[in-house]
């Protein structure tokens, strides 16, 4: 499937196959490098963004129930208002769920990386 790329590469910048594909494998572990490090960030502020949105969303209950009694305007805002509360309590899990797939897949990652190093498991 990819037989002469490292060749074709090699030619389009004027280098050989062995430093186009080091080049081309150092790129490709500094992305999944910059992803983990993405990833450990999110996780690290997810909570700071998650209490600053839910003290905010709860600062607007009182202007909300106040608007849930005007005809007309009542049921869509109230609607929207459930909807949010809604998203904030599953905000946790969802979270829990989407962390442990990240780690699961760079686990499987470093593991690979690891044997490729070293042919003893660790």
């Amino acid at each position: 499937m990819y037989s002469g790329t490292y060749e074709y590469a090699a030619m389009a910048t004027g280098s050989n196959e062995l430093i186009s594909a080091l080049n081309m494998e150092q790129a490709r572990r500094a992305q999944q490098s910059g992803w983990y490090s993405t990833a450990i960030l999110f996780r690290d502020m997810a909570g700071y963004f998650f209490a600053i949105l839910q003290a905010f969303v709860i600062g607007l209950a009182p202007i909300v129930f106040a608007a849930v009694l005007v005809p007309g305007l009542g049921k869509k805002m109230g609607t929207s208002y459930a909807q949010v509360m809604t998203w904030l309590i599953l905000w946790w899990p969802g979270l829990a769920i989407v962390n442990y797939i990240m780690m699961l897949y760079f686990q499987g990652r470093q593991r690979d990386t690891s044997l490729m190093v070293s042919p003893w498991p660790i």
